[in-house]
């Protein structure tokens, strides 16, 4: 990638002394937090995640809400994608390997439930801030990359646990 735009607009540039990538996660969960809490089709999907043959009792178009939701979420990943190349200077197409364990972990911290229906945005970014400094932290004492992984399992496996109970 040769483009000094690019980086500017998506992994390296300020703005008012604030790194860009932040002002996309920002940009991304305010939009998400308005289409979530303050519009009809937000509360259709905490329905169709809740209950989804109830939802479709009451009228919602559940097939329609899950494709809009798996387009909203490649549309996300394609951001996400763009500033992680524009940070790395890279396109690798294993960059994100791994990453799938980092975020349940992020989203089951932050108060969402894995069968559906329970979850916040603001939620899911302080399991994602909690995520990232394990993983610095991890790393700074210098811990094996696979107990890294079971570390992140045991968190899963307490934060499901907890949450059943609730």
């Amino acid at each position: 990638i040769l483009d000094e735009n690019y980086y500017a607009i998506f992994g390296e540039g300020t703005v008012f002394s604030v790194p860009v990538p932040i002002l996309w996660t920002v940009a991304v969960a305010i939009a998400g937090i308005v289409l979530l809490h303050y519009s009809t089709f937000g509360r259709q999907i905490y329905a169709t995640g809740g209950n989804a043959t109830a939802a479709r009792y009451t009228g919602i178009n559940t097939k329609r809400v899950k494709i809009i939701c798996l387009v909203i979420a490649g549309s996300l990943a394609g951001l996400a994608t763009l500033v992680l190349t524009a940070r790395s200077h890279a396109a690798r197409p294993d960059a994100g390997a791994g990453i799938e364990l980092d975020v349940i972990a992020s989203v089951i911290l932050g108060g969402a439930a894995l069968s559906g229906g329970r979850g916040t945005i603001i939620g899911a970014l302080i399991g994602s801030l909690m995520i990232g400094v394990l993983n610095n932290g991890l790393n700074l004492v210098g811990v094996d990359p696979s107990l890294q992984l079971t570390v992140k399992g045991l968190i899963i496996w307490f934060a499901v646990a907890i949450g059943r109970r609730q």
